[in-house]
């Protein structure tokens, strides 16, 4: 029954290996950035679209063969069995319920795919621990029922059921992405044939390691049980293979992606070496100890009913034999990630093909000598041979550039990647030096690979130079590789930079300053900020002139008072800095109505009466979109309610870049001229509500004065207004539970809680149970300790206009100069002649 189990399951299992474990992936990946480059988001999404259809009606057609020719099937994979035997048969009957599995593996491979695209690998991931966990679930089920004559039957039933549950995980994640297909559509297309070329190289590459097996087992059928041994043994090898090679390989393809695309070799180099590094310091103690902890691990796992002690004996020797090959099966996967990073699938299937042959001559060769431990150890040789010959022509081709350090990490460094991921977010610390033309040390590597195995902490960053230290004065931050795959092609040419503008609405209150200003004042310590007092958003409606005027001066006032430095940072108002307007109308040429259409926040603000509302308010996000690219900055920070504008932020910049590609790619060399800006979230956001009515939120339009704590107050009104705010009679809960039908209660400790910069449960731990006397008091002193000397400085700082006007003339030179370069640029790239 096991042996028909196994040989039936060989094609199911050699499709999750094609595509739901990242062969599809790996081809994909560059062709859905290049379309998403070249097409924007919705020829993504159609794209998506024909490459799911097409794969579905492929697989559906190979799902069909599959039921009618399944005798036929069972033939090739098990020619040891006897046509018309027990084995035979059961084996036919598993592969028809088997089937359905090989068209939802394809749904999930496509899903996946696109996840991984967009940087976003963790459903990816853990679909195949639900996979696993429905599969175990199965398994546990079988044995608490003693139904052991329908093992087999149940068991094939769960694989189908395990594909449509990692479906639904993948695909639900998929399907929060806007630029995920929504419907499967067949039609001719150039770039999904292209994908396909260039994708079955790759499927055959990426299943090498499941056909090697395959070929295995069809020269050990003959030998009874041995086609169970094998399967028993290679699934255990398969747990380091999967961790060590496949999602390793699987994450380092679109950073490659994007450090190919944009000539960035010290990107290229350090992913790669960092993907190598971490799958061999996996491999190696893995292989080991397979090796000598085999037989327990097997007699642990397998050994009960029918399998026996001798059973035990030997899938631990096959499972030794293989564990020899497991460090090259490794290499042979992350190699063959960096030529699929080059859309170079051809190269990795022609070396597993190698392999392949190999196994199969070692496995004729060995296995009328020793059995199915001679098709063990055929599988391992594959691995080497793939892994050899994959290496020599890639480091032939100059693809093959691996970084590597020129000095000990410090201690703090070892600390920090101490458990790290491949895209932890710090900067590289270790000293650069970067060997790009030369082969790679493979003697270098050894070293390092067997020290960071046998002292047991993960991978210290690589770093590279090249032969001329001015061409790479730092390494690469690994974030920066990670923000790269999310933005696509061309964003690891762009500088970090931070925009944000707040509107001169007059009045600022503890909201706005705990919801943004205290947010931008933190950032400035690990980013260059241009902060914009966005006086040009303001009159979109009517505005008193000199209220104006007097709210856009108060604005500036408490950046200032509350930390933002203003020499080293850029504070400015917007309208004197006329190239925000000027891009603006270059914008509203791109942007297309529809996409203004959609914006929430039009519709309420002109209510219903939108025929008499301002042009201006209409084009609001368009302005918004040049506000921010033209400084070209990466990261706004943003609240909920201007999400929606930045998306068209990086739609506007998406297409200008697609629309022009060739007049940019002349005049600056480049693949993108705008970077994607990312929404930048520091934290939980602050919500602050009314002191007078805890389900509304803090606002200057509130009639009481006391609703609000203005930044302007002094200790006394803010003392004041914190012990007339509402409360009720209960005391206390020392459980955020406790706070959930209580809204000025939890208002109140959020407030403590954010002023404190401390979490709800920690002012809970210290207030459970006093009465709202003894914790208003305590907030009084917090409040008036942080809000009372920003409160000072505004009103001294509002008596000296002069002061607060030289500020923003200063920072709108600064901010002029930047912008008239982009402008300048964009001019150029359109065509508009300049004299």
């Amino acid at each position: 029954m096991s042996d028909a189990f196994f040989a039936a399951l060989q094609i199911p299992n050699l499709f999750r290996r094609l595509l739901a474990e990242g062969a599809l992936n790996s081809a994909f990946v560059p062709a859905w950035l290049r379309v998403r480059e070249r097409d924007g988001p919705r020829g993504a999404r159609r794209f998506g679209e024909r490459v799911l259809g097409a794969t579905f009606a492929l697989l559906g057609a190979m799902v069909l063969a599959l039921v009618v020719f399944a005798p036929t099937f069972v033939t090739v994979l098990a020619p040891g069995f006897d046509r018309g035997g027990a084995r035979f048969d059961a084996a036919s009957q598993f592969l028809r319920l088997a089937a359905p599995y090989v068209a939802i593996a394809g749904l999930v491979a496509v899903a996946a795919a696109i996840l991984n695209a967009s940087g976003r690998v963790a459903a990816a991931a853990y679909g195949i621990v639900v996979f696993n966990a429905v599969m175990l679930a199965a398994a546990a089920w079988v044995l608490w029922s003693g139904a052991a004559a329908f093992a087999g039957t149940v068991l094939v039933l769960a694989v189908v059921a395990a594909g449509l549950a990692q479906l639904a995980l993948v695909g639900a994640a998929a399907l929060r992405m806007p630029q995920c297909p929504r419907r499967m559509t067949l039609g001719r297309s150039r770039d999904v044939r292209a994908l396909f070329a260039k994708a079955l190289p790759g499927v055959v590459a990426g299943g090498m390691a499941q056909l090697t097996l395959m070929g295995g087992l069809m020269v050990a059928s003959s030998q009874p049980a041995a086609v169970s041994w094998l399967y028993y043994s290679y699934r255990l090898y398969e747990l380091p293979l999967g961790i060590a090679a496949t999602s390793i390989a699987a994450a380092i393809v679109p950073a490659i992606v994007v450090g190919v695309r944009g000539g960035d070799h010290a990107v290229i180099a350090g992913v790669q070496a960092r993907g190598v590094e971490m799958a061999l310091a996996l491999a190696l103690p893995a292989a080991l100890g397979l090796a000598l902890l085999a037989h327990p691990i097997a007699a642990s796992l397998f050994e009960r009913a029918a399998f026996g002690p001798s059973d035990s004996t030997a899938v631990a020797a096959a499972l030794v034999a293989m564990a020899a090959g497991l460090p090259g099966h490794v290499l042979e996967k992350a190699l063959g990630a960096i030529a699929f990073a080059r859309e170079d699938t051809r190269t990795p299937m022609l070396a597993g093909l190698a392999g392949l042959a190999a196994a199969l001559a070692a496995a004729l060769y060995l296995f009328p000598r020793h059995g199915h431990v001679g098709v063990a150890a055929a599988i391992a040789v594959s691995g080497w041979v793939g892994a050899t010959l994959l290496g020599i022509v890639l480091a032939r081709r100059r693809w093959l550039l691996l970084a590597r350090d020129c000095a000990r990490p410090s201690a703090g460094s070892k600390r920090h990647w101490r458990g790290s991921r491949l895209a932890a977010p710090r900067a590289w610390r270790a000293p650069v030096c970067w060997r790009s033309k030369s082969a790679p040390d493979w003697r270098f590597m050894a070293r390092r690979c067997t020290r960071l195995a046998s002292r047991g902490w993960a991978i210290f960053p690589p770093c590279c130079a090249d032969d001329d230290p001015r061409a790479l004065r730092r390494a690469v931050p690994s974030w920066h590789v990670a923000a790269a795959m999310r933005r696509g092609v061309g964003a690891m040419a762009f500088k970090q930079l931070v925009f944000s503008g707040v509107q001169p609405s007059g009045n600022l209150h503890l909201g706005n300053y705990l919801g943004a200003i205290v947010k931008f004042v933190a950032l400035q310590a690990r980013h260059d900020c241009i902060y914009c007092v966005v006086d040009l958003h303001a009159i979109t409606v009517w505005q008193d002139p000199a209220e104006l005027a007097r709210a856009t001066r108060e604005v500036a006032a408490a950046f200032i008072a509350c930390g933002i430095d203003a020499k080293k940072h850029i504070v400015f108002n917007q309208s004197q800095v006329a190239e925000h307007a000027e891009l603006a109308w270059i914008f509203n040429c791109i942007a297309r109505l529809g996409w203004l259409n959609r914006m929430t926040q039009f519709k309420e603000k002109a209510g219903k009466d939108r025929e008499n509302a301002s042009v201006g308010l209409y084009a609001y996000p368009t302005l918004m979109a040049a506000d921010i690219l033209a400084y070209r900055a990466t990261h706004v920070p943003v609240g909920e309610d201007q999400k929606q504008h930045l998306e068209l932020a990086r739609d506007v910049a998406q297409k200008f870049n697609n629309d022009y590609a060739a007049s940019i790619a002349a005049r600056t060399g480049e693949a993108a001229f705008f970077p994607l800006p990312e929404p930048l979230i520091q934290g939980p956001a602050t919500r602050v509500m009314s002191l007078r009515d805890g389900a509304k939120k803090m606002s200057k339009s509130d009639p009481s004065d006391y609703s609000r704590i203005n930044l302007t107050d002094d200790a006394d009104a803010i003392a004041q207004k914190i012990r007339k705010a509402k409360t009720d009679p209960e005391p206390l809960p020392s459980e955020e539970k406790g706070l959930e039908t209580r809204p000025e209660a939890d208002n109140l400790v959020g407030i403590f809680a954010a002023l404190a910069e401390r979490t709800r449960a920690d002012v809970l731990r210290d207030f459970g149970g006093a009465q709202f006397s003894a914790f208003k008091a305590a907030l009084v002193d917090l409040a008036v300790a942080r809000l009372a000397p920003i409160g000072a400085q505004m009103q001294r700082l509002a008596r000296d206009a002069a002061y607060i006007d030289a500020v923003l003339a200063d920072g709108a030179r600064r901010a002029r100069i930047i912008a008239a370069d982009t402008m300048a640029s964009v001019k150029d790239i359109v065509g508009l002649v300049r004299s």
